[in-house]
């Protein structure tokens, strides 16, 4: 009887509390930095996932730093709070139609988006952040067809 309540505590806390799980290769790079690195092994987490370590902006006031990271295809950016802790997985990857994939995905995961107008040099562009009740992480995609590459996020972002 214990064993049958401690896997069934196991069950649902994995249930719960765990990182949801996408068959989408960016999806699940994207979570899997975000629950599997820290500041200090990033580098060689990165290093050992395909990709060139790049350069580290430090923080300024509330920011922390964010290290940056690039394979043939895909640029990274992994942004900290200061106290060290993982604030967020940015992710720049080529062919916006993936965008498209990407986001039902998130949304038959039960997530729901916020659409959000942004200026960037003078471009005008809509992302949507995703969200699911109850959780404190959200999702961030936006597609430019222009340049032809996509936007991926996930991490604890303001709405």
């Amino acid at each position: 009887m214990k064993n049958l309540t401690l896997i069934l505590f196991c069950l649902l806390a994995n249930l719960f509390f765990g990182q949801k799980k996408f068959d989408d290769e960016k999806l699940m790079a994207v979570q899997d930095i975000f629950y599997n690195s820290t500041k200090k092994n990033i580098n060689n987490f990165m290093t050992g996932k395909g990709y060139t370590v790049g350069e580290v902006e430090k923080g300024e006031g509330e920011d922390g730093d964010a290290h940056s990271f690039k394979s043939e295809f895909t640029r990274v950016q992994v942004q900290y709070n200061t106290d060290g802790s993982n604030a967020g997985v940015v992710m720049l990857y080529a062919g916006a139609i993936n965008n498209a994939f990407i986001e039902m995905k998130i949304k038959d995961a039960g997530y729901t988006f916020v659409e959000h107008e942004n200026v960037i040099d003078g471009v005008d562009f809509k992302r949507k952040q995703w969200s699911k009740k109850g959780e404190k992480y959200s999702f961030i995609t936006y597609a430019d067809d222009t340049d032809k590459v996509g936007f991926l996020a996930f991490g604890k972002f303001q709405e």
